[in-house]
């Protein structure tokens, strides 16, 4: 199994004054991000691994730690891809 994780900062900016932006609404937000993020960086690692591309450089880890250059091509092929995506947005204030 290769299980890839980003972690993200961002800045929530631009937000009219008359606009509140609440702790839960920023969750969800988050929630959503890490949702969407996380379904098409799968679904591009899962396109590359069709065409027997690996961009990200998974197999180098594998084959510095085992030594074995031979049996990393087939094992690409035959991974279950998992991505888990966190992204945490901070809101800034406009300053007066």
């Amino acid at each position: 199994m290769i299980h890839l994780t980003v972690s993200l900062s961002a800045t929530l900016d631009g937000v009219p004054p008359n606009v509140t932006i609440t702790t839960p609404l920023l969750h969800e937000l988050e929630d959503k991000a890490d949702t969407l993020l996380s379904h098409r960086m799968l679904k591009i690692l899962l396109m590359l691994q069709k065409k027997d591309s690996n961009p990200l450089g998974f197999g180098r880890s594998y084959v510095w730690f085992h030594q074995d250059f031979t049996t990393w091509p087939t094992l690409y092929r035959q991974a279950t891809i998992a991505v888990t995506a966190r992204i945490h947005v901070h809101q800034l204030g406009d300053l007066q």
